[in-house]
């Protein structure tokens, strides 16, 4: 007759399970890492569209006002910000990096605000 022995088996479920739970925290906390990076690329964006399209200002005040947003922020390094103006739209990109936890997903973030310039009519 065998005898069933279960000595060891919480050491060999523990280190079944113990790199799945560890993925799933460090994955959650690179996917919140990214969505934060995301949204102050995007408020720098708006801002410097924003600023740059009112009447009497240019591209100087929106990258200014992005500036501002993306210092406050933090979470984004190696920051860029892009101004284009034509006669009737002011069009500003932010790129920057974002501080991955773990190797996987992208690690820059790029995002765009377009806005029709003040006019006096």
């Amino acid at each position: 007759m065998l005898r069933h022995d279960s000595r060891g088996n919480a050491s060999m479920e523990f280190a079944i399970i113990i790199p799945v739970v560890l993925l799933l925290i460090f994955g959650t906390l690179q996917l919140v890492t990214h969505l934060n990076a995301r949204n102050i690329a995007q408020a720098a964006s708006a801002a410097c569209a924003e600023n740059a399209r009112a009447l009497g200002s240019g591209p100087a005040q929106g990258r200014q006002s992005a500036a501002n947003v993306l210092n406050a922020g933090g979470s984004l390094t190696e920051t860029s910000v892009s101004v284009d103006s034509t006669a009737t739209q002011v069009t500003c990109t932010v790129r920057g990096s974002v501080n991955r936890i773990m190797p996987i997903g992208p690690k820059t973030v790029e995002m765009t605000a377009v806005m029709p310039k003040e006019r006096v009519s």
